[in-house]
């Protein structure tokens, strides 16, 4: 392991594929196994035999191809000694697939709660648009942003199904 470089003054909001709230998952009924290195925190396609492996890319893939959400589970040696760790899943590896979920992840855009949740099936990146909007080359999942944050800074996703109380309140209050 690499020697520390940074003391931060605050706990970090997440890794992404952390789960936000505990034991309320629901995960893909099937063991897959990683075809290729998956990264965790990223959403995942049928792979080349549908009935067992799962990737993060796959050639002309659309909303019909997409598994589920990769969950982080720290069961993977890293046998690197200086790395400072990995999100990476080893090919042929179980993966934990979550279908639904509250999880951290990271997106390559600016993300603002309400946004949809997209993913490029030729990088396995995520990014985020407004709902009923198109990302060109990304698939969109039916994953909403709740908690949205910078480019590259962890930000946390869900579909539960969820109503926005301030949004529906419509008289009384404080």
């Amino acid at each position: 392991m690499g020697l520390q470089k940074q003391v931060n003054l605050y706990r970090a909001a997440g890794v992404q594929g952390d789960k936000a709230t505990p034991n309320q998952s629901i995960y893909f009924p099937k063991q897959m196994v990683a075809e290729g290195d998956v990264t965790v925190g990223t959403f995942v396609f049928y792979g080349t035999d549908a009935s067992k492996q799962a990737s993060n890319t796959k050639t002309g893939a659309t909303a019909a191809d997409l598994v589920g959400f990769v969950e982080r589970v720290i069961n993977y040696a890293n046998y690197g000694v200086t790395s400072e760790g990995t999100l990476i899943v080893p090919n042929k590896s179980t993966l934990t697939i979550a279908m639904c979920g509250d999880y951290w992840a990271t997106a390559t855009t600016a993300a603002t709660p309400r946004q949809k949740v997209f993913v490029n099936p030729t990088t396995g990146t995520i990014s985020t648009a407004a709902a009923g909007g198109t990302v060109e080359g990304a698939v969109e999942t039916p994953w909403t942003v709740i908690q949205g944050g910078e480019a590259g800074t962890p930000i946390l996703i869900s579909n539960w199904t969820h109503v926005n109380v301030a949004a529906t309140t419509t008289g009384g209050g404080n």
